[in-house]
C-alpha cells in the first residue's frame, strides 16, 4: 500500500519540477535576448557621434575673400593722393578732411578737423597739422558730387638744423635773432639777423630758394618758402 501511494507522489513531483525547469529554460533565453538586444541597440549613439559636420564650419577661409576685397579705396590714385567730392569727407592720418568751398578758379577751402585751410593753385604746397597739403587736380561743376579735388598729403618733417619761421616772427639760433620780414613770390625771402639781445643787425634781401648766405657769422639757407596763402619759410642755420 505504501508503495502505491509513494509512486504517484513521485510522479507528481517529477511533473512539477519538469514544468518549473521548462519555465526557467523559457525565461532565460528571453532575458538573454533582451540583453543582447539592449547591447545591439547601443551603437545608435555612434550615429550622433558622427558630427564631423562642424568641420565644415571650421572651413572658414571664406572671410579671407572679404579681406581680399578691401583694397578698393584709392580710385587708382598714386600713394598719398586722395579724392574728395564736394560735400564729401575723408579721413587721412587721423584727420577728418572735407570741402568748405570751391569756385571756378583753382582754390579750395578745406575743413581739416574743423579748421578752414586754404589751398591755392595746383602743384603747390601748404603746411597744416604738420603735414604737407598740395592740390593735384581741381574739377568744379557747381555744388554737386561732380565737383571734386585730388589732394596729396605727406608728413612734414624738419631735418637737422632746419627751422620753420612765420613772417614777422623771430627765431633765436646760435646766439642770433633771425626775423622773417617777407616771403616773395619771385623766390626770395627777406630776413633780418641781429646779435642776440642787441641792436647790431643786418638785413639781407637776396636769399633765393635753395641758396645760402653768410650773415653775421652764421650760414642761412632758404630751404623752402611759402607765400600764396600765408608767408613763412623753412631755414637752415649752421655755424660757419
Amino acid at each position: 500500500m505504501k508503495l502505491k501511494i509513494i509512486i504517484p507522489i513521485l510522479l507528481i513531483l517529477f511533473l512539477v519540477t519538469s514544468c518549473i525547469t521548462v519555465e526557467v529554460a523559457d525565461e532565460t533565453p528571453e532575458e538573454v535576448e533582451e540583453e543582447i538586444v539592449e547591447e545591439e541597440e547601443e551603437p545608435e549613439p555612434s550615429v550622433d557621434e558622427e558630427e564631423p559636420e562642424p568641420s565644415v564650419d571650421e572651413e572658414e577661409p571664406e572671410p579671407s575673400v572679404d579681406e581680399e576685397e578691401i583694397p578698393v579705396e584709392d580710385d587708382g590714385l598714386p600713394e598719398n593722393q586722395y579724392k574728395i567730392t564736394y560735400d564729401g569727407t575723408i579721413t587721412v592720418e587721423g584727420m577728418n578732411i572735407g570741402i568748405n568751398s570751391m569756385g571756378s578758379s583753382a582754390e579750395v577751402t578745406l575743413n581739416i578737423d574743423g579748421i578752414d585751410s586754404i589751398l591755392r593753385e595746383t602743384k603747390t604746397k601748404e603746411i597744416y597739422n604738420n603735414y604737407y597739403f598740395s592740390l593735384q587736380e581741381y574739377t568744379y561743376k557747381g555744388s554737386s558730387d561732380e565737383s571734386f579735388i585730388i589732394i596729396e598729403v605727406t608728413p612734414f618733417v624738419l631735418e637737422e638744423d632746419q627751422y620753420l619761421i612765420q613772417r614777422s616772427s623771430t627765431l633765436n639760433v646760435l646766439d642770433k635773432d633771425i626775423t622773417l620780414d617777407d616771403s616773395k613770390s619771385d623766390g626770395y625771402i627777406v630776413i633780418t639777423v641781429c646779435d642776440e639781445g642787441t641792436l647790431f643787425c643786418e638785413e639781407i634781401e637776396t636769399i633765393l630758394k635753395g641758396d645760402t648766405e653768410e650773415i653775421r657769422g652764421v650760414n642761412i639757407k632758404n630751404v623752402e618758402h611759402f607765400y600764396r596763402v600765408y608767408q613763412y619759410a623753412i631755414l637752415e642755420v649752421t655755424e660757419i
